[in-house]
């Protein structure tokens, strides 16, 4: 199990471009630097995790404006994935973002997503839950939350770029945004 700071996989012309992480037993990166909790120059990124193991990743991030950046993120198996930003007032950023893909996002199979961004400040900040720039894929017998409803303009629970969007199945989902 890991709890610890955060994480960041480079990319190298040695290495194949992508990275998985497969998770076991509770699992927690606590950020509170100024740098993304988790992230990845890669092509693709994964995190899955076996229904034995019972996998899940906790990521607390205060102190940045994201708490997951891929390329490309894909969520699967029978994990369990939580973005907590609970974001101090004193941070000046306008957009804040718990997962944001520069292409796209896919929840598969078993797998749950919860994002939670807070933000009370004078500034005026955006939150997106899930930010997924070329669209995203949700097919998954797991659960989605979002709450972005607690920043100061407005907050949007999933976003995307394009129209490359499906929902093709979900186990309950709750979106709340302002």
């Amino acid at each position: 199990n890991y709890d610890d700071g955060r994480i960041a996989i480079a990319s190298s012309s040695n290495i194949p471009d992508y990275a998985t992480i497969i998770l076991s037993g509770d699992n927690k990166i606590t950020n509170n630097t100024e740098n993304t909790a988790l992230a990845t120059a890669r092509e693709e990124l994964t995190i899955t995790a076996e229904e034995k193991d019972n996998g899940t990743l906790t990521i607390t991030n205060t102190n940045y404006y994201t708490g997951i950046h891929a390329r490309n993120l894909t969520i699967g198996g029978y994990v369990d994935v939580t973005v907590d930003m609970p974001i101090s007032p004193d941070y000046n950023r306008q957009y804040l973002y718990g997962i944001y893909t520069t292409e796209t996002f896919k929840l598969e199979d078993h797998a749950s997503c919860y994002v939670y961004i807070t933000k009370q400040s004078v500034e005026t900040s955006i939150a997106r839950g899930i930010y997924a720039n070329d669209g995203f894929t949700i097919n998954t017998s797991g659960n989605v939350n979002i709450d972005v409803s607690q920043v100061d303009l407005y907050g949007v629970g999933i976003f995307s770029g394009y129209s490359n969007n499906t929902i093709t199945r979900v186990g309950s989902m709750f979106i709340k945004y302002k």
